[in-house]
């Protein structure tokens, strides 16, 4: 489940930020390279809770609402997630009969 990080154990796109930004020149380098780590950051939480904000949050140790904040400020659109239930084959069907299907709230 990894990305390419570098030997120091950095992702590769914050090192290439990093470089881009020096080599350029450009002000601001701090801001954006902790945007960048907070980005891949909640990326990577969001994902691993299925896009649970609540228990991404208790993760990372921060309150919903500073979570919500956090992604605003990172441009973050919020998609809600169709959930995954265990449906039964058939009405008699044992828990190894069951199939995993999207519920899409057309049910």
């Amino acid at each position: 489940m990894g990305g390419v990080a570098t030997p120091d154990g950095a992702p590769a796109c914050l090192e290439m930020l990093i470089d881009e930004e020096l080599n350029q020149g450009r002000n601001g380098l701090y801001a954006k390279s902790l945007a960048c780590m907070e980005s891949l950051l909640l990326t990577r939480v969001l994902e691993h809770t299925s896009g649970n904000q609540s228990l991404a949050a208790r993760l990372l140790s921060i309150s919903r609402s500073s979570l919500r904040k956090k992604l605003h400020q990172l441009h973050f659109t919020i998609i809600p997630m169709a959930g995954i239930e265990v449906q039964p084959v058939k009405e008699d069907a044992t828990q190894q009969d069951s199939i995993l299907r999207l519920r899409t709230g057309s049910d």
